[in-house]
């Protein structure tokens, strides 16, 4: 007579000691070149992935090209918050103060950028006068009138240096704010 219980029990093989097993679990658990190939399926995985990505993004790139360049859907048919009339008087009104801040910030715009012509003028000539350290001589513009700060280590430089900023085109008046010091050892 069988029991029950001993259908269930698994004979487990025998265990060799350890000395013996040392050895037993050496070989490598890849086959030879396992690494490498697995390494090349993941470059190839990457790959396909950055190729996929580029893919879509060309796709939305043409999609958007092709409608017109948005992916909004249609406006709606009826507007809310307008009345339908149109103050024709006031919106001129308004468009002729818009145009009149415009020009004047193009004005602004273009004296700006007169006075930085200025400037780098004046710093060029310094730049190239043997005479005049331009390192040590800032130029401020200011419409037509320059102001020249910093230090000079001499009277004749000084004098150059306002001579120069003097004979540029399109200066009125040279204020002359340099600083002597004796020359650095």
């Amino acid at each position: 007579m069988t029991r029950p219980w001993r259908i269930l029990c698994i004979q487990l093989p025998e265990v060799p000691p350890y000395e013996e097993r040392k050895g037993m679990y050496s070989a490598p658990l890849l086959p030879e070149g396992g690494l490498e190939r697995e390494g090349a399926m993941v470059r190839r995985l990457i790959k396909a992935i950055l190729i996929l990505l580029v893919l879509v993004a060309g796709a939305f790139f043409v999609f958007g090209y092709w409608t017109g360049g948005s992916f909004r859907s249609a406006p709606a048919a009826s507007t809310v918050g307008t009345s339908g009339e149109v103050d024709t008087a006031r919106a001129r009104e308004r468009g002729a103060e818009l145009g009149e801040k415009a020009a004047q910030t193009a004005a602004a715009v273009n004296g700006s950028i007169e006075e930085g012509q200025l400037t780098a003028k004046i710093k060029a000539k310094m730049i190239l006068d043997d005479f005049v350290k331009a390192r040590t001589i800032n130029v401020t513009t200011n419409g037509s009138t320059v102001t020249l700060t910093g230090t000079v280590y001499s009277q004749k430089e000084r004098d150059r240096a306002v001579q120069l900023a003097t004979e540029t085109e399109g200066v009125t008046r040279v204020i002359d704010q340099l600083v002597m010091q004796s020359p650095p050892s």
